[in-house]
């Protein structure tokens, strides 16, 4: 496991040195709605 964490970052450190840093975009929140809605 930690030679894959390693050999990512070294991955991405090259992508970022050849084609500029990767922008980190927000996530959008994800709904938790199952289902409809019940009726009280």
């Amino acid at each position: 496991a930690k030679r894959l964490l390693k050999a990512l970052g070294d991955n991405v450190n090259r992508f970022e040195k050849a084609h500029g840093e990767i922008k980190d975009y927000e996530q959008p929140p994800i709904p938790l709605n199952f289902g409809p809605t019940g009726q009280a």
